[in-house]
């Protein structure tokens, strides 16, 4: 934390806002200010930690390369570095993840063990993630009980118009020479679709980020309260869903003041030393960190005070010019975790570990839910019917009495070993804590548009982007399928039909239900009982855009029940995993797979084919399978 403002901010939660606009507008005299004088400052920022307080992986058992402990180091490495002022900053995605919802609700954890991280390192202010709505408000104030730094969010008001409890739009930190520079937080507003049950049950709507961004800079500038604008924002560079003030992008248009925006959500590190981003025009800088506290982000800002007002040199320029120089520093295996911040997080590190991975809910016998891949570097659970996904399908459907459920792999990691199955192991196999279950009602037809986008996630990509009307397959010159199209999560494996997938054939054309598990016909107008994830139905089923499922005008599935109840009151889908294994004979559950759908049409070459695999296994043809290898490249080989 800069020295100094920690006293400000415990006065101003005495004084309350009426000192806060005092404080903020009270800067050193422009008078008393010398031309040219340059000030420079520091911003390290975390995001997307999502409950690694300290370098563990729960699900796993194993150690990792991140975790707030170690990137703890860095903060305090980089602070001692630097001549200048540092502020700390998160921006979201703090409180769910890495098998630790054990601490949500747990009066026992009061912050929540990432938060009190925060607290011992000494964060200025954080931001929230979407993820920090997946289990209600509450839950959420209770998470950041007890952190003294300042909480912001400008985009998420209650209905009433009125401010999170405890939170503010912006704060106004101010340097040496009286530069006052405004944070201001911000969360992408596709919250409404993935969290919108407990957004309307808390009584909460979300707004545009880059509208809400745009009125907070215009109040800051009415009230002459600040002369540099930051941004911590929970959201990567473009819109999603097509829903504006989504992405960093239509921010950056819409506010050219802002001197940097600290992005977040795609776990993907952006505004490296080397590679600056710059969005929009005439431009603002951009940088984003990877998850798990793997990285730290550093924005190095330097104000000139020229003509009576601050101004920042060459904002949008390369690194060694600019006067906003944006940095990725990654965490890696030498990294030491800083002792204070393990000590403060051991005593929740020590009762989770036990916890999630000696607390065992059943048995897996007959092998892994999900063959080792053929290809070194993929993954089976998206290319064939497995029996991990077979098993989520099930549980869905024994819960809900659905006739169809849809879900897919969380990730690449999503699998089990045979033997005991802890509540680590079903962490293994359904990654997400926050997801529910919901029971809706579709038409045929509208489970084919599903399936059509589901499969969508084979599709080849070019310069980064998708032709999904092009065939994913093309049998006289591929020898392997792309992937990747969409999200791995977004690649929903369908049980109770039977169905085929044609590759070779654009999206839209490539599903045929050959009929329903049990024989009988599958019809296109016949209205079927469905089972999904909350997130699913949130984001797709129940919503239109234009690249979604269902584009704007037409029909949506009908909401049934969200939310669906186990016997025992249960609703996350880790515990109806949980509670369906417990119900089997023996507690025991086998990795048969009933093998319901297949690709047709993959009439590669054996033998090149073949060749292909050696040559990937091996490393002598490089992959992203993004696109497909090529007989062409394995001719190239001889």
């Amino acid at each position: 934390m800069i020295q100094g403002i920690k006293k400000y901010v415990a006065l101003s939660a005495i004084l309350g806002a009426v000192f806060f606009v005092a404080a903020c507008s009270t800067a050193q005299g422009a008078a008393d200010i010398p031309e040219g004088t340059k000030v420079s400052f520091q911003i390290l920022f975390t995001s997307d930690t999502h409950g690694s307080f300290t370098n563990y992986n729960y699900a796993t058992g194993r150690e990792t390369v991140g975790g707030l402990t170690k990137a703890a180091s860095i903060i305090s490495r980089e602070k001692a570095g630097f001549p200048g002022p540092t502020l700390v900053i998160d921006v979201g995605d703090t409180i769910q993840g890495n098998g630790t919802s054990y601490f949500i609700n747990n009066k026992d954890f009061i912050p929540y063990p990432n938060v009190a991280a925060f607290e011992v390192i000494g964060y200025d202010a954080a931001t929230l993630g979407n993820h920090e709505f997946n289990f209600g408000i509450e839950a959420m104030y209770q998470a950041f009980d007890g952190f003294t730094g300042e909480k912001l969010m400008a985009n998420v008001t209650y209905n009433d118009g009125s401010y999170l409890k405890g939170f503010q739009p912006y704060h106004v930190f101010t340097m040496p020479q009286g530069l006052r520079v405004a944070v201001i937080g911000v969360v992408t507003p596709n919250i409404e679709r993935w969290d919108q049950g407990n957004m309307r049950k808390d009584g909460l709507r979300a707004e545009s980020a880059s509208q809400a961004v745009r009125r907070t800079i215009d109040e800051i500038k009415r009230k002459n309260l600040a002369d540099i604008f930051v941004l911590a924002a929970h959201m990567s560079t473009e819109n999603e869903y097509g829903t504006e003030g989504s992405g960093a992008l239509d921010v950056a248009n819409m506010n050219p003041e802002l001197a940097v925006i600290m992005g977040a959500h795609f776990h993907t590190i952006r505004g490296t030393q080397d590679k600056q981003v710059v969005l929009g025009n005439p431009g603002v800088k951009y940088a984003e960190n990877k998850n798990a506290a793997a990285s730290v982000g550093k924005v190095i800002i330097t104000a000139v005070y020229e003509n009576g007002q601050w101004v920042i040199p060459n904002k949008t320029g390369d690194y060694a010019g600019s006067g906003v120089q944006t940095d990725i520093i990654s965490v890696t295996a030498d990294t030491p975790q800083d002792p204070q911040v393990a000590a403060a997080v051991a005593k929740a590190h020590e009762t989770v570990r036990r916890y999630v991975s000696e607390t065992v809910v059943g048995y897996l016998t007959g092998g892994p839910l999900v063959p080792e891949p053929e290809i070194k570097g993929s993954y089976e659970g998206y290319l064939r019917d497995t029996a991990l996904a077979d098993l989520v399908n099930k549980v869905m459907m024994h819960f809900t009495g659905a006739e169809i459920a849809g879900g897919a792999p969380l990730d690449t990691n999503s699998n089990h070993q045979p033997g005991q199955i802890t509540i680590a192991g079903v962490a293994t196999i359904y990654k997400y804590d926050n997801n529910t279950l919901y029971k809706l009602r579709m038409t045929g037809d509208q489970v084919i548009k599903w399936m059509e986008y589901s499969y969508s996630y084979f599709t080849p990509t070019v310069n980064g982007t998708a032709d999904h009307t092009k065939p994913a397959f093309n049998p006289a010159t591929d020898l392997t399928i792309s992937t990747g199209a969409i999200r791995d999560y977004n690649q929903d494996q369908f049980s109770g039909i039977k169905y085929e997938v044609d590759l070779t054939k654009p999206v839209g054309q490539r599903i045929r239900v050959l009929s329903m598990a049990d024989g009988s016909p599958f019809s296109l107008t016949k209205e079927y009982i469905i089972a999904c994830n909350d997130y699913r139905a949130s984001t797709q089923l129940l919503n239109t855009s234009e690249t979604g499922v269902f584009k704007p005008g037409e029909k949506i599935a009908q909401l049934i029940e969200a939310d669906v109840q186990s016997p025992s009151g249960l609703t996350s889908m880790p515990d109806l995993i949980i509670e369906y294994i417990r119900m089997q004979p023996n507690q025991t559950i086998t990795n048969d797979c009933d093998n319901n759908w297949r690709f047709v049409n993959l009439n590669w070459d054996p033998a090149l084919r073949a060749k292909a695999v050696e040559a990937i296994n091996s490393g002598r043809i490089t992959t992203d399978f993004k696109s497909p290898v090529t007989k062409a490249q394995v001719e190239a080989l001889r």
